[in-house]
């Protein structure tokens, strides 16, 4: 699923209550420039798109080391608005954020 349709529908889920496991973070990985369409297409992606959406930091940080690329992490408000980026690292703990603001 392309990253803008993952998004609205993690929006809609969030604005009509159906999101159960109350996941405030959507990770996602872009393969390199140059990355062949085979490998693209074994997971999933149709012409055109380059980026994963919806996996795992652990799958973005396994397809880093496997392929190069880059990861990252949009945060969201509880009404589905993002309020912010990060980059998502082989080195280190990625979940450092604090979710002051929602609680």
């Amino acid at each position: 699923m392309s990253k803008i349709l993952h998004l609205i529908n993690f929006i809609m889920q969030v604005a009509f209550g159906e999101r159960k496991d109350k996941q405030m973070r959507l990770h996602y990985y872009k393969f390199p420039e140059g990355t062949s369409r085979d490998v693209m297409k074994e997971y999933g992606l149709n012409d055109g798109e380059d980026t994963l959406g919806g996996i795992s930091v652990s799958e973005v940080k396994k397809l880093i080391k496997k392929y190069g690329g880059v990861g990252y992490t949009m945060h969201c408000e509880r009404d589905g608005t993002l309020f912010e980026t990060t980059p998502i690292t082989l080195r280190g703990n990625n979940s450092k954020f604090k979710y002051n603001r929602h609680l």
